[in-house]
């Protein structure tokens, strides 16, 4: 009669099994956390987004924001930012909610002509913040452009410098930004564009007032005062603008520029 003697190893093997499963377990649960609080996270953004009612389009040089279908004798405006340019973030946070306001209301039509003069050649945060901005604008995607914009602005002391194209996408995917939108920009496919576009822009504006400055509200060629009568804040340009406030100045400032010509 023969004995079966078993391996030593058979229960060593068993717990290596159970310990692989509970191993599997652990980060699976992990995930899930990770992906329930980075939904929640997008869903909290989210619900703090602007609604808009706007079109968001792009040209060769500009993003255009419009109504659906503007009156016929909207005013037209070029608005020069740098993402870079304090001011500029101090404006939009001045003007922005009535320049918003008339949009929607069809009686302005805004082409935004992004520049990136205060990254001094280099790849900085100005053409990062436009490849991103950009990217979520050629989608035609206004909620989240007007939100991202408004975040590239409110932000900007925060994240100048700091951040790298991850962030800027990882900004996107919470602002529920499509997920195509999102690869364009962490995979930087719109910087070599972006930067003939920033210099066009550059080039445009030096046309325009003689120089590269930012922000500049241009209107028939004209550089738009954006300063409140006592000069101790911006003022409201877009209701200033629809309401003639001036009608004045730009004829003015036509006249001289035909004059000089």
């Amino acid at each position: 009669m023969s004995t079966k003697i078993k391996s030593p190893n058979d229960k060593g093997h068993g717990f290596v099994w159970t310990l692989i499963a509970v191993v599997v377990i652990i980060v699976a649960v992990i995930a899930y956390i990770i992906v329930s609080s980075n939904k929640k996270q997008e869903e909290a953004v989210q619900a703090e987004m602007e609604q808009v009612s706007m079109v968001v389009s792009t040209d060769a040089d500009h993003i255009t924001l419009s109504a659906d279908k503007p009156q016929e004798d909207a005013r037209v405006v070029d608005l020069y930012e740098d993402y870079s340019c304090p001011h500029c973030g101090d404006l939009a946070k001045a003007t922005d909610d009535s320049m918003k306001q008339q949009i929607e209301a069809g009686t302005l039509i805004v082409n935004v002509h992004p520049l990136n003069f205060l990254d001094g050649g280099d790849y900085g945060h100005s053409t990062m913040s436009g490849v991103a901005a950009e990217t979520i604008a050629e989608a035609s995607e206004p909620v989240v452009y007007w939100n991202y914009r408004k975040m590239l602005f409110d932000k900007q002391r925060d994240i100048y410098s700091a951040w790298k194209m991850d962030d800027f996408a990882d900004a996107a995917k919470k602002m529920g930004a499509a997920n195509d939108v999102v690869d364009k920009i962490r995979g930087e496919e719109l910087k070599d564009s972006y930067e003939k576009q920033a210099a066009a822009n550059s080039d445009k504006l030096r046309e325009a007032i003689g120089k590269v400055s930012s922000p500049q509200v241009i209107v028939d060629g004209v550089s738009l005062s954006l300063a409140n009568d006592a000069g101790t804040d911006f003022a409201d340009w877009p209701k200033k603008l629809v309401d003639g406030g001036y009608d004045d100045a730009i004829a003015e400032g036509g006249k001289a520029t035909a004059d000089a010509k």
